[in-house]
């Protein structure tokens, strides 16, 4: 029967769908998938580094820097930065610099001596006494003499110089020198909360003056001579002013009325700078975590408060110290757990890092940080700014740090 042109379509059409059908057969369940390609992601790299390998790369694919080993310096210049011990066989308190400025006048718990370390590191005793279980020590600025206290309440004036010593009531505690170093200040602490007071006294004892009533405010007074012989004392005990702030009173000798000092949080403690015009204090507060934080503040006559300043750093005032008036060295926590402000003792084994900052800008700059991590206490400074000494909170022991 002869094929129409109806017909030859309609075979035409069925030879395609089953090509066509055999061929998706294949496609969706014999034939193997393709590689997926992923466009290559845009990673931005900083000029002069490296992209990290990603997660998942076999090392030897990964682009690895070259291992760098790092080496401290022997003079400090922001990293690690070797310190030489000076005292290795002495069990050190109560450092301070010597009056000369170049070296530290130090006791030594170990040998009951008191010593100098002289600028070129020698070591000199400065009594051949013995003076055994010391519990604190106030020196004079000139370093020639120094109040020694003992746990029983004993207290004794001593004289580096004529080898003298000078017995002070028992009930006298907390003293400091005034910048002469002719005069003292301390508390006066009877055992009648009425008979409490602020004294100050020559230098041995004599002509006491009562300066200010202590009462059951005795914990809330902080003994320290300013420099410019203005304030003797300053006073936890000024105006409530709400749950992050109080108010300090300065406390002058001769019964002045100056201007209370607001400070943003508590734990008050505070240096003096060199001239005593300023006050370099640390407080904690709610908003910090409790942290101390460091602040600088005018403190002298009409100008007390002005000019206060937020240093931006989390450490004690007791771990810094001036080289002039407006430099400071600070030793720096290189973290801080929340509560540190309540319990410092948190911090004895945390490492710190040197710091230098101009107090009137507040500019910063990394001096150095020790090779041994060391957590330091005692900091100070040579008056050439040549060396910093600093006492290791975990060994006792004195080091010093090149600067220069």
């Amino acid at each position: 029967m002869p094929l129409n042109f109806r017909n030859i379509l309609i075979i035409i059409l069925g030879i395609i769908l089953i090509i066509g059908g055999g061929f998706a057969i294949y496609f969706f369940f014999f034939r193997a998938p393709a590689p997926e390609v992923v466009p290559e992601e845009e990673i931005e790299v900083p000029i002069g580094e490296l992209p990290e390998a990603e997660v998942g790369v076999p090392p030897e694919e990964a682009v690895v820097a070259p291992p760098t080993e790092l080496e401290a310096s022997a003079v400090a210049i922001g990293g690690l930065t070797q310190v030489e011990t000076i005292t290795p066989t002495a069990i050190v308190s109560n450092a301070t610099l010597s009056g000369d400025g170049q070296g530290v006048n130090y006791y030594d718990a170990l040998s009951g001596q008191f010593s100098k370390v002289l600028s070129d590191g020698s070591i000199q005793t400065l009594s051949d006494d013995t003076f055994y279980n010391v519990d604190n020590v106030a020196w004079a600025a000139d370093g020639n003499s120094a109040i020694i206290e003992y746990p029983d309440g004993s207290n004794i004036v001593y004289d580096f110089q004529t080898k003298k010593q000078i017995t002070l009531p028992k009930h006298w505690e907390d003293f400091d020198f005034s910048p002469q170093g002719d005069q003292i200040v301390a508390k006066s602490m009877g055992l009648d909360p009425d008979n409490r007071w602020l004294i100050v006294s020559d230098k041995d004892g004599s002509n006491a003056q009562a300066i200010e009533p202590l009462g059951n405010n005795a914990d809330k007074v902080q003994v320290s001579w300013s420099p410019n012989n203005q304030v003797i004392a300053t006073s936890r005990t000024g105006q409530p002013m709400g749950i992050n702030r109080q108010q300090i009173l300065l406390v002058g000798k001769n019964q002045e009325n100056f201007p209370g000092l607001t400070v943003e949080g508590w734990g008050f403690d505070y240096e003096w700078s060199p001239t005593g015009d300023r006050m370099l204090y640390d407080v904690y507060n709610m908003d910090n975590n409790y942290n101390p934080t460091l602040w600088i503040v005018d403190a002298s006559g009409s100008n007390i408060g002005l000019n206060r300043r937020y240093l931006k750093v989390n450490t004690w005032a007791d771990k810094c110290t001036f080289a002039n008036n407006n430099t400071l060295y600070c030793a720096v926590p290189d973290y801080l757990p929340e509560g540190a402000g309540l319990q410092p003792e948190l911090a004895n084994d945390i490492p710190d890092t040197i710091y230098k900052i101009d107090v009137t800008t507040g500019k910063k700059s990394t001096v150095g940080k020790p090779e041994d991590a060391s957590t330091i206490k005692q900091l100070s400074i040579s008056a050439d700014g040549k060396y910093l000494f600093y006492v290791d909170q975990l060994t006792n022991q004195l080091n010093q740090m090149r600067l220069k």
